[in-house]
């Protein structure tokens, strides 16, 4: 897809992450890490050699830096997410811990036998910040040194209930039976960072836009950082609609290029170490 093409080389990543895509791609819904590679490789001129792994259904990763390990983080009943350890030396010093979610969208009042979506997306939540706690008290399944920079990404479909958030973002646990006892996600005992980026030209937080659906543009897609350990150098969503001609014509970008690409919008974070 050129779209995504000139999208993916205006933005020149070190990592990237594919969840679930729209009706319109869906040459990128794959089985396996291999076939994502495959299209990835045809469709954005990624080098062959990236690392790729997936974990669950839909959650896959691509770096530019060694993937070391893989773990999957218990969430609701077929709706995992992935912890994926990256050998980061060459551009941070140090390992690198990120998170992929795609906790489950919209609304519905669940049933007897059934679990809301809000409840369901609680549990996902609820999962990635137990693991955030364990590896921050040196309990995780990576046996990373103190310190190891942490990020949380993904298609969050955030809708309705300000727990989620503030659960993955502050620690706050509510399935307590489950996955024990909340703790705050950081190295130093504080909340993550909120990266929150903005659409290049406009001030809009937005990240997902569709025609198709009666649901309005929303903020879905997210970027948490443990900020004690690292500093956000540059953070943009990249809205092609917004640029002027003068930028479209710099990146080698046309128009539409973002929404025909995707329904989400790419979320841009550059980090440091502190």
């Amino acid at each position: 897809m050129p779209e995504a093409r000139r999208s993916f080389r205006a933005i020149v990543s070190g990592s990237w992450t594919a969840r679930q895509r729209s009706a319109h791609d869906s040459a990128w819904r794959t089985s396996s890490a291999a076939e994502t590679e495959q299209v990835a490789e045809a469709d954005l001129d990624i080098p062959d050699a990236w690392g790729w792994a997936k974990v669950g259904g839909d959650l896959v990763l691509g770096s530019r830096y060694s993937i070391q390990d893989t773990h999957t983080i218990p969430g609701t009943k077929g709706t995992p997410s992935g912890a994926f350890l990256l050998d980061a030396q060459d551009a941070l010093g140090k390992e690198l811990i990120v998170v992929l979610m795609h906790p489950p969208c919209c609304n519905n009042e669940g049933g007897p036998d059934e679990l809301s979506r809000n409840e369901k997306r609680q549990l996902v939540v609820d999962g990635v910040a137990a693991f955030l706690r364990d590896v921050t008290r040196g309990e995780g399944p990576f046996g990373v040194p103190s310190e190891t920079p942490i990020v949380v990404t993904g298609d969050m479909n955030f809708v309705g209930d300000p727990q989620q958030p503030l659960t993955l973002r502050m620690g706050h646990i509510q399935n307590t039976d489950e996955f024990g006892e909340p703790a705050a996600p950081d190295w130093d005992g504080s909340s993550l960072l909120d990266t929150n980026p903005r659409q290049t030209g406009a001030p809009f937080h937005i990240t997902w836009i569709t025609s198709e659906s009666s649901f309005p543009p929303g903020r879905l897609d997210y970027t948490y950082v443990t900020d004690s350990v690292l500093d956000v150098v540059h953070e943009f969503v990249l809205a092609t609609r917004s640029l002027s001609d003068a930028e479209l014509d710099t990146y080698g970008l046309q128009r539409n290029d973002t929404v025909t690409a995707s329904d989400h919008l790419p979320l841009v974070v550059d980090l440091t170490l502190r």
